[in-house]
């Protein structure tokens, strides 16, 4: 787990939102991100999508869980749904760290930086 204070003395994000296309690994990026930073991660899916047995989860019920969660201080939602995006998104921060991705190549780039800033300046993936 990464301490949550950097170097230069600024605050880690607590509220981190993987956006992309599908296929690109948003639940994957944000699984690793989370067991690296210690953020609670959501699923899209599993916590607020879909029921036991991929039973569809009432719009209401789902936005008023999206609700609850993007209400925290700190989270990484997998994915966010076009239903409740309007609650989530407004949380994430004003400033990256909203992560996007166009192709499922870039989730392999990305996870190089991450590492390579994690390990300090001049550290290479």
């Amino acid at each position: 787990m990464i301490d949550s204070t950097k170097p230069d003395n600024t605050v880690a994000p607590t509220r981190v939102l993987f956006y992309g296309v599908t296929g690109t690994g948003k639940p994957t990026a944000a699984h690793r991100y989370s067991q690296i930073t210690g953020l609670p991660e959501f699923s899209a899916d599993d916590d607020i999508g879909w029921l036991p047995g991929w039973s569809v989860r009432e719009l209401d019920e789902e936005r008023a869980i999206a609700g609850s969660i993007a209400a925290q201080d700190r989270w990484v939602p997998g994915s966010v749904y076009g239903n409740w995006s309007d609650l989530v998104v407004p949380r994430a921060p004003a400033k990256p760290p909203v992560m996007i991705f166009r192709r499922p190549g870039e989730l392999a780039d990305w996870f190089a930086e991450l590492e390579a800033s994690r390990q300090g300046p001049g550290s290479r993936p």
